[in-house]
């Protein structure tokens, strides 16, 4: 693989994390259907009012967890892609000291033949 398109592979793997998680809907889509399913039950009178305020604890508890569990994801998420991009600077790094490496090679090669 040329050292461009590896490039160009870790970059998308260093924005995947934070760009296109599958996991960031899901938690939006969760979100949005306990909040629609609060409204639902507070404009309601499907149940009585206390099996009805017992629902609606429950979907209120559901939020707030979801919204936890979000947040700790977005957290983790971030980290991740730190991580990634430390790793990325770190091979760079790595790369430069092997070019660094290769052109003393060829200096002292080529010294070495103009004492021929």
């Amino acid at each position: 693989m040329s050292r461009r398109r590896a490039r160009r592979s870790r970059s998308c793997a260093a924005r995947s994390p934070a760009c296109s998680a599958p996991s960031l809907t899901i938690g939006a889509k969760a979100l949005a259907h306990a909040r629609a399913k609060v409204k639902e039950l507070e404009q309601g009178a499907r149940f009585k009012p206390d099996e009805r305020d017992f629902l609606l604890d429950q979907w209120r508890r559901l939020i707030a967890e979801t919204e936890r569990a979000n947040d700790d994801l977005d957290s983790a998420r971030k980290e991740f892609a730190d991580l990634l991009r430390m790793l990325q600077t770190r091979e760079d790094f790595i790369d430069e000291l092997m070019q660094i490496r290769r052109a003393t090679e060829a200096l002292s090669m080529t010294l070495g033949l103009g004492g021929l």
